[in-house]
């Protein structure tokens, strides 16, 4: 969001409950949601920082999932209510899209008891690329001292992908007591299971030629999240009150495959030393599963009071915020301290708690004044290991393991105004500063990495993070006219600009200090000392007149990261210079930041009296600024995203009943091949090309 990702800088959560699940590794699912779009009612996304609820430890924005709730459900003055939604693909264009289905009941038991259930499932099958374009970049020859990308594709023989369909499913209860008019208890069950499939490019060593699709590893995700809400509302401006407590629970089984094409060299070394194999050829000699658990404790409390004294209006949201994150993996037949196991993400415990004040002041109707300030506090808990001593690749390293027992703190204030000189347009801006303190992760990630025959790359722990800083400033306008063309139009204009200045920003790099002479690749989270600027614009255009309607929305994103230095001093008592005394700067691991301007426009039309809806959507993302200038500031982008592309979508639908709605879609039209990047090295999800589906949805 505007820049950040990844580790908490924006939180996710669903109905208000965090996702902090994280699986590292080679920089992958640095935090990742499972969320089941069948159960959703509606998504409420909130730019920047916030010192209010849920602006704990993040920098970036929230994003809350919020799952279709009981009155979603029921109709004003009815006992109950059936929502089913269903959905296929059709004909030859189904690309993958088998089946989705849902079922939603909610009925009132008695006038102050109601209960609500729901089930999901979603099956899909391989589905096929686009075939038009390029999708990818990788790094090219040098021109001019300057690294040139070049584009290519997935091949002709590929555009049918192997394992990548998937299956999810879900299951949700809730139960809402209104103890009395003014207060409410409800209790909250969601569970989510999905089975899907890792693959990528089974590639020649040594070149880009695909020759097929590799299947990786199996996968099983489970989301559980449970809660109780109380909600008090009074006849008192100072006592309005919410409060939640909750636990989220997400494991992550990923099983991968005894590796193909072990050379007869190393099938007898697979007998007496499987874990010297994996280090020298990248090969498992045996089947291997992992276990990956994060599980959460939270609680939120917040209040609202409020004063009307005439021509101002005073409102303050206030409260505490508290979470617990506690790591559980585990693994089976795994290499010892293989990064691609539970090593990357280690055991832990990390605690962040917050006090909050979040204020207004509307001044008749043309001035409003907002301010507030926030207190956080962390503590992080665990072990770091430092292994560098591998089977018949290093037997001399080091292997040692240390607690690690962190903690700080950080009062972060905002500030605000909004002007409406006339009734029709509001300016408005923000500043305000954001603390975001390391992950578990982050902090004590360790492990290697294959290296086909030499040495093994060192994955760090770094206990020595410092929680990152920002400081945001967005202005913006907003612009509102009603009967412009016709009796009943409307027309929205929302401009904004931003700024966010990061310090301490915390990514992987290779390079950091171990003083062992001859280790020479190693790789860590750090801190960087050049600070990162992130400066972007956004716009959003919106007509409607009943009739006809269109949309048109923009933004575009500027990353200065200077010249990507860094501590490389990551452990207590190692210090001094990178082997070979290479400069800290640079040789960063993965390239997080999308710097990618995109827009999305539409125009649609509804016709007999509004019961048939038909729209046209193109969606346009710009090539990635060339991310790739010289040796010192290198990326590692194999196969990553950054290719621009245009997409075409049409929707048709038809509402005969107010109860009731037929869909048909068809997405990707001009079958245009396209990639999207995950943020990590050599993170891509392959787009799917043309697609068509019919979806139908009735209440009742």
């Amino acid at each position: 969001m505007r820049g950040v990702q990844d580790f908490g800088r924006v939180n996710t959560s669903i109905d208000g409950m965090r996702q902090n699940f994280q699986k590292s590794g080679y920089q992958d699912r640095n935090g990742s949601l499972l969320v089941d779009p069948m159960l959703l009612n509606d998504i409420a996304i909130d730019k920047g920082l916030s010192s209010g609820k849920g602006g704990l430890g993040t920098i970036g924005g929230q994003v809350n999932f919020r799952t279709t709730d009981i009155e979603d459900v029921i109709k004003k003055g009815d006992k109950g209510g059936v929502i089913i939604r269903g959905e296929t693909g059709v004909g030859q264009w189904w690309n993958g899209n088998k089946v989705k289905s849902g079922l939603t009941v909610a009925r009132k038991l008695t006038d102050n008891v109601s209960v609500l259930a729901a089930i999901t499932k979603t099956e899909t099958g391989d589905y096929t690329v686009g075939s038009e374009g390029n999708s990818m970049i990788r790094p090219g020859p040098y021109v001019d001292g300057r690294r040139v990308p070049t584009e290519f594709r997935v091949a002709d023989h590929l555009l049918k992908t192997d394992n990548s369909g998937y299956s999810l499913e879900s299951k949700m209860a809730k139960i809402k007591w209104d103890i009395s008019s003014s207060q409410s208890l409800k209790f909250s069950y969601i569970n989510t299971k999905s089975d899907f499939n890792k693959v990528q490019f089974d590639a020649i060593p040594g070149s880009y030629e695909q020759k097929g699709w590799d299947l990786i590893a199996k996968e099983h995700t489970e989301n559980e999240n449970i809660s109780l809400d109380y909600k008090l509302n009074t006849d008192s401006p100072w006592l309005n009150l919410d409060a939640k407590v909750y636990r989220t629970t997400t494991v992550l089984d990923e099983y991968f495959p005894e590796s193909k094409n072990i050379t007869n060299m190393m099938k007898p070394m697979c007998a007496i030393a499987p874990d010297s194999v994996y280090y020298m050829t990248g090969k498992r000699c045996s089947a291997q599963t992992s276990t990956y658990e994060t599980v959460t404790h939270g609680v939120n409390i917040n209040n609202q009071s409020f004063a009307d004294m005439g021509d101002i209006v005073f409102i303050s949201d206030y409260g505490f915020e508290g979470l617990r994150d506690k790591t559980k993996p585990k693994e089976i037949n795994a290499p010892l301290g293989a990064a691609s196991g539970v090593a990357s993400t280690p055991d832990g415990q990390r605690e962040l708690a917050s006090v909050y004040l979040d204020t207004r002041l509307d001044y008749q109707e043309w001035l409003s004044l907002f301010a507030g300030v926030r207190y956080d506090t962390y503590k992080l808990e665990g072990e770091a290991n430092l292994r560098t001593k591998f089977p018949m690749i290093n037997p001399g390293g080091t292997d040692t393991t240390f607690a690690v027992d962190n903690s700080d703190s950080a009062i972060s204030p905002t500030v605000g105004l909004a002007i409406r000189p006339f009734n029709f347009m509001e300016i408005y801006s923000n500043y305000g500063k954001g603390w975001r303190p390391p992950s578990l992760t982050e902090t004590l990630l360790a492990g290697g990495t294959p290296s086909h025959g030499m040495f093994a790359s060192v994955l760090v722990p770094s206990p020595e993070l410092k929680p990152e800083k920002s400081t945001n400033l967005d202005v913006g306008l907003k612009l509102n006219f009603n009967e412009l063309l016709t009796d009943d139009d409307r027309l929205t204009v929302a401009f904004s600009k931003y700024r966010t200045r990061i310090e301490n920003y915390m990514v992987m790099h290779l390079g950091v200090v171990i003083n062992e002479p001859g280790v020479t690749n190693t790789q860590a989270f750090v801190n960087r000392t050049d600070e990162v600027e992130i400066k972007g614009s956004e716009l959003a255009v919106n007509y409607d007149a009943g009739f006809i309607y269109a949309h048109f929305s923009g933004s575009m994103i500027d990353v200065d990261e200077g010249n990507q230095c860094y501590n490389p001093n990551v452990i207590e008592g190692l210090s001094g210079p990178l082997v070979n005394n290479i400069a800290p700067c640079g040789r960063t691991f993965y390239s997080p930041f999308p710097s990618q301007d995109k827009f999305t426009t539409y125009l649609g039309t509804r016709l007999f009296d509004e019961t048939l809806d038909m729209r046209v959507t193109m969606r346009k993302t710009f090539d990635k600024d060339n991310p790739i200038d010289g040796l010192a500031t290198e990326r590692l982008l194999q196969g990553n995203s950054g290719v621009g592309y245009t997409l075409w979508d049409l929707g048709i639908s038809y509402q005969p009943i107010e109860d009731l709605t037929f869909t048909l879609y068809g997405k990707n039209l001009t079958d245009q091949q396209y990639s999207t990047s995950l943020g990590s090295y050599r993170g891509v999800i392959q787009g799917a090309g043309r697609s068509m589906a019919a979806a139908v949805k009735y209440k009742f």
